[in-house]
């Protein structure tokens, strides 16, 4: 697989969505820009149980994550579960 990455921007800095996350979540977040990089779709995530393999944590705690993920605003659900605006800020 080449070399996947993306762009974090340094507004993120003062980025309310992603500054008033707790630690595990904003962790879960940086690592799901990750997945989400190396997807054949890149922006959109794979089955919860994928993640939750990838990220060596249990489905259930993907889970309780993914809902912070698309409560804060930060992964949209429809039509797939993506990334919010990753095409927009990943050209």
């Amino acid at each position: 697989m080449p070399l996947a990455w993306f762009r974090l921007y340094a507004e993120l800095l003062n980025d309310p969505k992603v500054q008033t996350l707790d630690h595990e979540t904003f962790h879960f977040w940086i690592n799901l820009l990750c997945i989400a990089s190396q997807q054949g779709a890149r922006g959109t995530l794979p089955a919860i149980t994928s993640v939750a393999f990838q990220l060596r944590i249990t489905p259930d705690e993907a889970t309780t994550f993914m809902q912070a993920m698309v409560s804060s605003g930060l992964v949209d659900t429809d039509p797939v579960l993506s990334i919010h605006a990753w095409d927009r800020r990943q050209f």
